[in-house]
């Protein structure tokens, strides 16, 4: 199997199975931070549309959480430019809580960016979420004891009301993405956040840097997950298709002699 730099080859296949076809009118917003993820996710995505004449907005987000984040904005700002690509920055203002501030800074980020391509009637939002991010997510919520379809983690593909998140990298794992930047010469900023260890991610990031034995186990046991809960995912949406009968003020049914035959793990996904 390749583990080097991402080519424009799989890229393109990774686009094809997303579904994701742009044309010379599409408008395709890409998060961007300015650390290695994103910018892997920049530089192929640039390359990508280059070939279609396509057009990219870049967003970044100021979260003004560091003294360098002015800085960064101009690093990004310079990179997007000499891509050819049109720039957007947000900055999150005023005073910061105590607690809970990646949190509440994610739900900043993410509103404001909706709203943005909400407004410029962008349907495609792409972000740089990669394999370990879903692997870690998963280690996190399965130590929560969330139940089966809670374990999906993060989606390759999200839809809201008036825009499609994706995720084109989540099936590549990071050491990829920073070969893949090494390749074309981009240089990256570097997150102090992200070595804070009291910050939950980057416990389970260090843990699984200790125990490679144990990320590897765990990439194995999430894939046969994915296609358990795929399938029970499949099994609800037939089953309400069915059975599910709505009436007025929110109120809805389904027959009990129809569910109680059911399996018990698919009887808590219904009710769930």
């Amino acid at each position: 199997m390749h583990q080097g730099f991402i080519t424009d080859r799989e890229f393109s296949k990774t686009l094809d199975s997303c579904q994701i076809y742009p044309d010379k009118k599409s408008n395709i917003a890409l998060s961007v931070s300015g650390g290695v993820d994103s910018l892997a996710l920049l530089i192929l995505m640039s390359r990508h549309v280059q070939k279609i004449k396509s057009r990219l907005v870049i967003l970044h987000f100021n979260h003004k959480l560091r003294k360098s984040s002015d800085k960064e904005v101009c690093e990004v700002k310079k990179i997007t430019e000499n891509l050819g690509h049109k720039f957007k920055v947000f900055t999150w203002f005023g005073k910061k809580p105590n607690s809970s501030v990646m949190e509440l800074a994610r739900q900043q980020r993410y509103k404001a960016m909706l709203n943005y391509c909400k407004k410029e009637s962008i349907i495609y939002l792409m972000t740089a979420h990669h394999f370990d991010d879903f692997l870690e997510t998963y280690y996190m919520r399965s130590k929560r004891k969330h139940s089966t379809l809670g374990l999906n983690s993060i989606p390759k593909k999200y839809i809201t009301d008036s825009l499609i998140i994706y995720r084109p990298l989540i099936n590549f794992r990071k050491s990829r993405l920073i070969k893949t930047c090494k390749k074309h010469n981009i240089n990256w900023i570097n997150d102090t956040s992200n070595k804070n260890i009291k910050f939950e991610r980057v416990k389970v990031r260090n843990f699984f840097e200790k125990n490679p034995q144990i990320y590897n186990d765990l990439e194995k046991e999430v894939k046969i997950k994915i296609k358990k809960n795929q399938k029970i995912e499949s099994k609800c949406s037939l089953f309400f298709l069915r059975n599910l009968n709505f009436f007025e003020y929110g109120v809805f049914s389904f027959p009990f002699d129809k569910f109680i035959i059911l399996t018990n793990d698919l009887k808590t996904e219904i009710l769930k």
